[in-house]
């Protein structure tokens, strides 16, 4: 199947706060769309209140392992960030699609004791079948702390995938951090090829860099405002504000080194969260792959999972872990 619903899903009835787990199913993948109907009880629904905001996380676990995490009011956020990840996946394309950031998600207002709808999607690219478990792990918050008045909850939340052979294997790092004026922020364990910071508060951030393993910059921005035009261009979005709520880092590629951090300096004390997109793995279609099958993300291929911490592995013809011998079934599906 090219596209389709997975069939764990989660339901409930309830208000009180939660936590379960959709298991995904070991296919290549191109994009998955998290989606949900709700129905919430509460006559006082003010604006910001969705299902964004009654979510806590959203993490999916490979073998142990997060390879994507958005917590609290984060997902439309992300689901911008990863929106310029959306090559074919017969092809290793550098170049970045541009989609407008109002087509990936609709996550509503809701009235009160009506069916809500909410979908997201998100540019994920990533071959699970080099895992032996994968599974998305979803906690909630009480509806309460959504929508302050809610008596009564339903809810269905279910993904959507669509399959497809890739190139690269793409993960989601978060990194908060705490409240402060200047913030040292790690960047993971893998090769960084985009990022995202979000402040706690708008305005004020002031400075911006990277400093490469050579010592030279690989971002430097003293001018906030060049990263939220980034952020526009990147994502399609019309600017409505000129308040810097949201910077991000474009698509670069900077390897792992132990000293390896974004800096942040702002005028006035505020958290941060980081969103890195890491390159995780890579993916060879064999020769005798068929167009079809590679729709279908089910093509023979030898994926390549990079470990954590494997400096510049993703810049240099370094080995890597191959896993697709030792994973059944992998070339042969």
């Amino acid at each position: 199947m090219s596209y389709f619903v997975v069939d764990d899903k989660i339901s409930g009835s309830s208000t009180a706060a939660g936590a379960d787990v959709i298991t995904l199913p070991k296919v290549s993948m191109r994009r998955f769309v998290l989606g949900a109907v709700y129905n919430v009880t509460d006559v006082g629904i003010v604006a910001g209140e969705d299902f964004e905001g009654w979510i806590d996380s959203v993490q999916i676990v490979a073998d142990g392992k997060t390879i994507f995490r958005a917590d609290r009011n984060e997902l439309r956020n992300v689901a911008k960030l990863l929106s310029v990840f959306g090559t074919d996946s017969l092809t290793d394309s550098d170049g970045i699609d541009h989609t407008p950031a109002g087509a990936l998600l609709w996550d509503g207002l809701p009235t009160t004791a009506e069916d809500q709808r909410v979908w997201y999607t998100f540019n994920l690219p990533h071959d699970l079948r080099m895992y032996s478990d994968v599974e998305m792990r979803i906690s909630w918050n009480s509806a309460v702390t959504e929508w302050a008045a809610a008596s009564a909850m339903t809810y269905k939340i279910f993904v959507a995938i669509h399959a497809g052979n890739i190139s690269k294997s793409l993960g989601v790092v978060r990194v908060p951090s705490g409240t402060n004026t200047n913030h040292d922020i790690p960047m993971g364990d893998y090769a960084v090829i985009s990022a995202l910071l979000t402040p706690g508060t708008v305005e004020y951030i002031t400075e911006i860099k990277v400093k490469g393993k050579d010592g030279k910059y690989d971002i430097a921005l003293n001018e906030p405002v060049a990263g939220v035009a980034m952020w526009d261009f990147m994502t399609g979005t019309t600017p409505t504000t000129d308040s810097v709520a949201a910077v991000i880092l474009p698509d670069m590629l900077i390897p792992y080194y132990p000293e390896r951090r974004v800096t942040v300096t702002c005028s006035t004390t505020t958290t941060i969260v980081a969103h890195y997109v890491a390159l995780m793995g890579n993916q060879v279609l064999k020769p005798e792959a068929t167009k079809g099958d590679a729709k279908r993300g089910v093509a023979p291929a030898v994926a390549t999972k990079y470990a954590p911490g494997a400096a510049a592995r993703a810049v240099t013809a370094q080995p890597a872990t191959r896993v697709a011998s030792k994973l059944p079934g992998l070339l042969s599906r």
